[in-house]
């Protein structure tokens, strides 16, 4: 019989879904080619920067900082460009082209059915979404599928985050959070390299939204539709 006091769920191809391809390099891409016009710098070059910085960000993170600290310091080393400016042209992209994507950013069906009858039973519930993106990106596509206005243990971002997934310490940190064991938590998401198996190597549950993958062994279990977990859970 399973004993789960927290429940981690990923929110991107999760809880919800970008219309036009994946989120993460969709606005990585977006981001790049901002900064690569407010600075004069090269859109190739920015972009590999940008990903490299991110690639530490998942191996080899420095703990003593944030994952956006770690990156906006990546990007002002190998740009030559001031972390100030760096940090206020960011929030800058946030506000002003991070939100067009708002119109091909969907909800999953059943989404929030699964959400409320979380918190229905007492499930400590985490946002565990890949902290790359600020805090500001994350609510607001949390805010644009109606899954904002809930008591969350905690929501991952940019800003409040060490590692971003799959390093251990991602999860680890969230273990802590909800002052929760491994055996005591499960992870919900689409992706196995980032949700599933690093989860299930700390020991933690997994539950696999695999809608064509159904014979895989990482995960506990996988599901077809994210409102199947309310018949395990």
């Amino acid at each position: 019989m399973l004993r789960i006091k927290a429940v981690f769920i990923d929110l991107d191809g999760t809880l919800g879904y970008y219309e036009h391809g994946d989120l993460a390099e969709v606005v990585g891409k977006m981001y790049a080619n901002w900064l690569s016009k407010e600075f004069g710098v090269d859109y190739q070059q920015t972009l590999s920067v940008l990903l490299n910085a991110v690639k530490i960000v998942k191996t080899k993170p420095s703990l003593d900082k944030s994952v956006a600290q770690q990156i906006l310091e990546n990007l002002s080393w190998e740009l030559r460009i001031p972390i100030e400016d760096l940090d206020n042209a960011t929030d800058i992209f946030y506000k002003q082209k991070f939100v067009q994507i708002r119109e091909n950013y969907k909800a999953r069906k059943g989404a929030k059915e699964v959400i409320e009858y979380l918190f229905e039973k007492g499930y400590k519930v985490v946002i565990a979404t890949d902290p790359i993106i600020k805090r500001f990106g994350v609510l607001k596509r949390l805010e644009w599928i109606g899954l904002l206005e809930y008591p969350y243990c905690f929501v991952t971002s940019a800003e409040v985050c060490r590692a971003a997934k799959p390093h251990q310490i991602y999860y680890l940190d969230l273990l802590e959070v909800c002052k929760v064991k491994p055996h005591e938590a499960v992870m919900i998401g689409d992706k196995l390299e980032n949700d599933i198996i690093p989860a299930k190597r700390l020991g933690l549950y997994t539950i696999h939204l695999g809608r064509e993958m159904k014979e895989n062994k990482a995960a506990d279990h996988v599901v077809e539709e994210i409102e199947d977990i309310i018949n395990i859970l």
